[in-house]
């Protein structure tokens, strides 16, 4: 057979590429990368190198995640509701109400310390007064600290780094007025912690700073945001049936909220280790923050038989009643990285990525990790609250 001329061999080879590989090679490889991304995202561990897929922009996450949190509530209270035709198969909305109660309480979470956050920061719009329409915006949501009080609190209050973690950082100041002091053992911290998840008196305290701030200490375009958000909710509370409501709206906003806080804020720091800030040692205020991961090592691939049955079994129960709370619930948003947020500009990099901070901080990772951050780096909750409690047990007394 003679060979083929020059054209047949460009005409065969454009063949290959425009017909099978397209079906064959670029699909795989999208559905590759969407995981890969699914992945990251859900952990707040990217892996080396990787890029974000969907790189869509402070404000459009925030009109995502705002929808989520109205239909998240929305389906909720309506499943709820209709459960009441449905007899004996009503037991099957559990784990589906539990699910999106969770998923509330957490967009909930994240106008405040994601998108509220940001906007005091200004980094949410390029616009500063975009920027405080959302943080009024958010913190109404939210039923949290109004813009100024926030703004006080966090930013000149909890950035400071003479401050930064010390009895004076306001953050600090909370968890010490809920009885987490220096010099605890662990044993005794976590004791605490479980009281104080329960205590009605922890919520009664966390609950009225939000009310003072919402409506007595806030401005009165704030305070006209947060009555009219509140008759929406009780108009919302005489259309559904009173534990429809209760479950779908009052707890997320709630007691949840207020646990989701507590979780967020205990292990956000090593909190209360020295009396003073860390000041100009760079290296002091980087070691007192971390990265917050979801998840956990998959059972090793030498395992076989019912030993591996059993390990998947146990890894999938965790991944759902742990892991993915903790994500969903408490470390929402880009808190996985909020230590790469208190180091941005020691990195150079640029505040205003706050959006994708996952994927820059392991980037800063990446090209060298001049600050160490891989050294901290904590996987689940259970790791999350023993770095905490470990700088406790050995501060300064």
């Amino acid at each position: 057979m003679a060979e083929p001329t020059k054209v047949e061999r460009v005409i065969g080879v454009n063949r290959e590429r425009h017909r099978p590989r397209y079906f064959h090679d670029a699909i795989p490889k999208l559905l590759k990368a969407a995981a890969d991304e699914a992945v990251a995202r859900f952990t707040g561990k990217p892996k080396p190198n990787q890029k974000p897929l969907l790189d869509l922009g402070a404000p459009t996450w925030w009109a995502l995640s705002t929808s989520a949190l109205l239909g998240a509530t929305a389906v909720n209270a309506i499943l709820l509701t209709e459960s009441c035709n449905w007899g004996v198969w009503a037991l099957a909305i559990i784990p589906v109400s539990a699910m999106l109660t969770v998923i509330t309480t957490g967009r909930l979470r994240v106008q405040q310390v994601s998108f509220g956050h940001h906007a005091v920061h200004g980094s949410v719009f390029k616009s500063s007064k975009l920027n405080r329409i959302a943080a009024h915006v958010t913190t109404t949501l939210s039923f949290s600290q109004n813009p100024d009080d926030y703004r006080e609190d966090h930013v000149i209050g909890h950035h400071q780094r003479g401050t930064f973690t010390t009895e004076k950082d306001p953050d600090a100041a909370l968890l010490l007025a809920l009885g987490f002091r220096r010099g605890m053992t662990r044993r005794q911290a976590k004791r605490h912690l479980v009281k104080t998840l329960l205590s009605p008196k922890s919520h009664y305290m966390i609950g009225s700073a939000r009310i003072r701030s919402a409506l007595n200490t806030a401005n009165w375009p704030h305070r006209a945001l947060v009555l009219g958000w509140l008759a929406t909710l009780a108009a919302v509370a005489t259309a559904i049936p009173w534990w429809a409501f209760l479950i779908a709206v009052a707890l997320p906003l709630g007691p949840l909220y207020h646990m989701s806080a507590l979780l967020q804020f205990l292990t956000e720091h090593r909190w209360l280790i020295t009396k003073d800030g860390p000041g100009k040692d760079r290296d002091a205020y980087v070691n007192r923050c971390a990265g917050r991961f979801s998840g956990e090592t998959r059972p090793s691939s030498e395992m076989e038989g019912l030993p591996l049955i059993v390990a998947w079994i146990g890894w999938s129960i965790r991944a759902l009643l742990i892991h993915a709370p903790w994500r969903l619930g408490v470390i929402v948003g880009d808190l996985p990285a909020h230590d790469w947020h208190h180091v941005v500009g020691l990195l150079k990099h640029h505040a205003h990525d706050w959006d994708e901070a996952i994927f820059e901080r392991q980037r800063a990772v990446d090209e060298g990790d001049v600050l160490r951050l891989a050294e901290r780096e904590l996987w689940g909750p259970g790791e999350a609250i023993n770095w905490v409690f470990e700088g406790l047990e050995t501060a300064e007394i």
